[in-house]
């Protein structure tokens, strides 16, 4: 069911649950939580064993080091939130999250929400972030060509990054536009980068 409040109201509280808890330790993704969860958890503290190994996971085409499940809970701000992580760890450890907002088909409605998450990151985060990056990319999986993403990535001091970004679905794919806040640990972005598609 979607959010009745105004979007105004929904990207506040967004940027306040993702940023908030950062001013400490700016340069520990750790820190970071999106609806009370956070890099670095046990995925067993929000699912049972059995819900998260009989869960649909999402498996990268060339490597299976990690999977990635969807988190059962409702969240209050996000319509979906996942989590990765390592296949043969038996204590579930977060590697990564993505927590999305569905744009259904107005992708120009993502891209000033984007850009509000970008500055708030970017003002509390301050000197733990080594560089910031942005990209404009056609989606590999759109065999027309006509999807793509704009993002930005916060690189921090030890390697992890934060990364918000927007989708444009093409009418191909059938799917909707989004916004995506992505936590990444440097273990897990060197392994998407070098292994999960090559």
């Amino acid at each position: 069911m979607r959010k009745t409040f105004s979007m105004q109201r929904l990207i506040l509280i967004l940027t306040l649950t993702l940023v908030l808890q950062t001013i400490s330790k700016a340069d520990d993704i750790k820190e970071i939580e999106i609806e009370g969860i956070s890099i670095g958890d046990s995925l067993l503290d929000y699912m049972s064993k059995k819900k998260i190994d009989n869960a649909e996971a999402f498996f990268y085409p060339m490597s299976k080091k990690y999977k990635e499940v969807i988190i059962e809970l409702n969240p209050e701000i996000y319509d979906q939130i996942s989590a990765s992580i390592e296949v043969k760890d038996n204590k579930y450890i977060i590697h990564s999250m993505m927590a999305d907002i569905s744009f259904k088909n107005n992708f120009e409605k993502c891209k000033p929400q984007k850009k509000l998450i970008v500055n708030d990151i970017s003002s509390i985060l301050g000197r733990g972030v080594v560089e910031i990056q942005d990209d404009e990319y056609k989606r590999s999986v759109d065999k027309s060509g006509k999807s793509y993403e704009i993002s930005t990535t916060f690189f921090l001091e030890n390697g992890d990054n934060i990364r918000v970004i927007c989708t444009n679905w093409s009418e191909e794919m059938r799917a909707e536009d989004r916004l995506t806040v992505a936590l990444n640990t440097s273990e897990f972005y060197k392994w998407l980068l070098n292994e999960a598609y090559n």
